[in-house]
């Protein structure tokens, strides 16, 4: 793998930023959405909601989430829902499948679905991020209760494929990170010719969050995914707080790791939080790299 490490800024990759953040609901067979009893399930949970438009592109307007624009105008985000078409397994990128830690097979899981929905937000990019994804995940939620027969969920920007049940059974005991179940991909690569691996995520970007890049040699990977999953976490509830030069916990309180924004050295391209690991560090680095 051919590495290059360069100075970036976040605002270098503001067209990463999800101005419209979507999911696809994926199906064995058509369905039929029953937009009343949504409309009535997101007035219990979000309180007052307005129909926006309804047909092949539905939006709800959540009254009670409002962004303020330049100029001072505020504008209600809304909740969109499509309706459903053919489901073209070609969307989905080898890397999805390659990466996905969700289910035995994720061939398999993609075979069984015939037909997509698409959900998501509309005029939400001016929310704070954690009211944004906690809207999501609780739509999500209500949508899945609704669509018992949707069977997996594929999440374009984390670029995560999961069954249903991975969503449902969230591995974080905080309600405020259930999100990241589907939003946050935390991936594993062996670098070619070489005892070195790297450890990345997904999907944070979109939010306005730089993602997480670690490139090492002779340690656990096995702790170093738990590490980057735990580190995520923590990006997700504080934003962007770590400076250029900062330090972070190693495997203990003892040992520190640098921080450095970088960009990414896997595809997608974007802007990543490289954690130094020291002597197990790989690749070639300088430390004079930084941005302001």
């Amino acid at each position: 793998m051919k590495e290059e490490r360069q100075s970036v800024r976040m605002d270098e990759f503001a067209e990463k930023f999800a101005n419209v953040y979507y999911i696809k609901l994926l199906f064995k067979e058509t369905i039929k959405i029953p937009h009343e009893i949504l409309y009535t399930k997101l007035k219990e949970h979000f309180g007052e909601v307005d129909k926006v438009s309804t047909g092949e592109l539905s939006t709800y307007a959540l009254r009670k989430h409002v962004v303020t624009y330049q100029g001072g105008e505020q504008v209600p985000m809304q909740v969109m829902i499509t309706n459903v078409i053919p489901f073209d397994q070609t969307t989905i990128p080898e890397m999805a499948l390659y990466q996905c830690w969700t289910c035995d097979d994720a061939k398999e899981l993609l075979q069984e679905c015939q037909y997509e929905l698409m959900v998501g937000d509309f005029m939400a990019g001016g929310l704070d991020h954690i009211e944004r994804s906690q809207i999501l995940s609780q739509y999500i939620d209500i949508l899945l209760e609704l669509l018992p027969e949707c069977v997996a969920l594929y999440w374009p920007h984390s670029q995560k494929l999961m069954p249903v049940t991975a969503y449902l059974q969230s591995q974080w005991n905080n309600p405020d990170l259930h999100f990241l179940d589907g939003g946050l991909n935390v991936r594993f690569f062996n670098i070619q010719d070489s005892e070195d691996m790297l450890v990345d995520t997904t999907g944070l970007i979109s939010l306005g969050i730089p993602d997480l890049q670690i490139h090492f040699h002779g340690l656990d990977h096995n702790f170093v995914i738990q590490y980057i999953h735990n580190f995520a976490s923590y990006l997700f509830m504080n934003g962007d707080v770590i400076k250029d030069g900062e330090t972070m916990d190693g495997r203990d309180e003892n040992e520190r790791w640098v921080c450095q924004h970088e960009e990414s050295l896997i595809a997608p391209k974007r802007v990543v939080l490289d954690i130094n690991a020291n002597q197990f560090a790989a690749g070639n680095r300088n430390q004079n790299d930084s941005i302001h």
